[in-house]
């Protein structure tokens, strides 16, 4: 027996089992909440934008190149998980598939370009929480970011009848993606939220500027 779907305005019928209809699981499973939208590359970019901005005006600091390090120690961490799996020792399937993404990762993006997302990721997360249904809405979605880094999120297939292609999307087993965005939080986590209150503090000065000047104004004479 079915229902109506319990996503909120969607009047589909789900299937045998659980509450939602198809079209909802497939987002719960991609995005990490039925009701969760994709964040892209413009709603992120303005956290890149500021991110590069205040490496650049601080080009010496070694903040940048301890980013980047984070980032390698989980690959670091990921091949360690690799070798230990392929040695016979007991582990789980889900850790050694999120240990291969990242590898893969690796190979296919920049230590920065992956470190710069991620904290701008965290950066968002600080600014505009309601973007994020849920925690796990979040760290699917910081997944989902930093794989697209490397392409790996889909692949292209040729349609048999019209021989065009197009973009067929790869998911990983939700238990992996879990796996990468704890390596993620733990290393990015920390650098992201401090970077989002530093903004936050520079706006609220030019703010606080911007009107003790609208004041002295207003008492010119």
């Amino acid at each position: 027996m079915t229902t109506p779907c319990c996503a909120p305005g969607c009047g589909a019928q789900t299937t045998r089992y659980g509450n939602l209809c198809n079209a909802h699981k497939s987002r719960l499973r991609r995005h990490g909440h039925a009701a969760q939208e994709a964040i892209t590359e413009r709603i992120l970019r303005p956290y890149k934008v500021a991110f590069r901005a205040r490496r650049e005006r601080n080009r010496e600091n070694l903040t940048w190149e301890n980013l980047d390090k984070r980032w390698l120690a989980i690959v670091d961490l990921a091949n360690d998980t690799i070798a230990r799996f392929k040695s016979g020792r007991p582990g789980r399937l889900f850790e050694y598939a999120a240990a291969n993404e990242v590898v893969r990762m690796a190979q296919n993006a920049a230590p920065a370009d992956i470190s710069e997302t991620a904290v701008a990721m965290f950066m968002l997360l600080e600014a505009e929480p309601y973007r994020f249904r849920s925690d796990r809405a979040f760290k699917v979605q910081l997944v989902r970011r930093t794989r697209f880094l490397a392409d790996l999120d889909a692949t292209r297939t040729i349609h048999p009848a019209t021989g065009g292609t197009k973009r067929v999307y790869r998911q990983l087993a939700p238990r992996a993606v879990q796996v990468i965005a704890e390596w993620l939080t733990q290393m990015f986590g920390g650098p992201g939220l401090y970077l989002a209150r530093l903004e936050q503090c520079e706006i609220a000065q030019r703010e606080q500027e911007r009107h003790t000047l609208q004041q002295a104004l207003t008492e010119l004479k």
